[in-house]
């Protein structure tokens, strides 16, 4: 498939085993630079939140749009899960060659196009304050953290 917008050839397909190293990183290092992560000692960070990305890739389904033709150059990917049938968007992230292309727009069109009629979607990071949208084709995003803590 190509996007049209960018002339990007691109592939979505599921994370591979091979693919988590880079997801944890990319994760690890992008959260970081948030207020949330700015404000925690570093060796505390790492060690927890590290735990927490390690628990959430283990029970999310994690999503990649790359190259159509090199599947190893990852573009973005996304890691959500859906308990009970609520969908929750874990993480999000693009490379930044690639942002302000519509790819993390598009990855999310496509999983909510996978869902059964929800009506909302969770999300539990937030980087800044404008990283996710209100909504999309009529689906409201609604921040609420605390789905990390519960088992739902």
């Amino acid at each position: 498939m190509m996007l049209v917008e960018t002339g990007l050839p691109i592939k979505l397909r599921p994370a591979l085993q091979t693919d988590r190293n880079f997801i944890k990183s990319c994760w690890m290092k992008s959260f970081m630079e948030t207020p949330q992560g700015r404000s925690m000692k570093p060796s505390i960070y790492k060690k927890f939140q590290g735990k927490l990305v390690e628990d959430l890739l283990d029970k999310s389904i994690v999503m990649i749009l790359c190259n159509e033709e090199v599947e190893d150059e990852i573009y973005t990917f996304i890691s959500y899960r859906k308990p009970n049938g609520v969908m929750i968007i874990d993480y999000i992230y693009t490379k930044h060659p690639y942002r302000k292309m519509g790819l993390a727009k598009l990855l999310i069109n496509k999983i909510i196009e996978s869902t059964e009629e929800n009506d909302s979607v969770f999300y539990t990071h937030n980087r800044w304050k404008n990283d996710i949208p209100r909504a999309i084709n009529g689906v409201d995003f609604i921040y609420n953290p605390y789905l990390l803590n519960m088992n739902i």
